[in-house]
């Protein structure tokens, strides 16, 4: 019984970790496609609002009208999250110390 447990944790650190690159593709994907099914959703319910024979089809109005809002917000937060996601990835280039008269002068001798 040993052995099988041993071996089974040997197995689970030869997997190699998720790379940034694919979690981030991952993120990406999903929070495009919550957007998505929230605007079809939307969208849908706008239909039935419209084709509804009574007047009492107000509710799919309403339920329209929130998952639209509903869409655009997480749109927005999901283009703020994305937008900052590399902050600290950062390359600062910087520039040489300026030189001074005295310097300049010496150089040209």
């Amino acid at each position: 019984m040993d052995e099988s447990a041993d071996t089974k944790v040997r197995k689970e650190e030869k997997k190699p970790p998720m790379s940034y690159a694919r979690k981030n593709r991952k993120n990406v994907a999903g929070s495009i496609m919550g957007v998505i099914v929230l605007a079809s959703l939307a969208i849908w319910q706008f239909y039935s609002y419209v084709t509804f024979k009574d007047d009492g089809g107000s509710g799919h109005l309403w339920w329209a009208i929130a998952m639209a809002v509903s869409a655009c917000c997480v749109a927005f937060i999901v283009f703020l999250v994305f937008q900052h996601h590399d902050v600290d990835d950062e390359l600062h280039i910087t520039s040489a110390p300026a030189r001074t008269q005295s310097s300049h002068l010496r150089s040209s001798r």
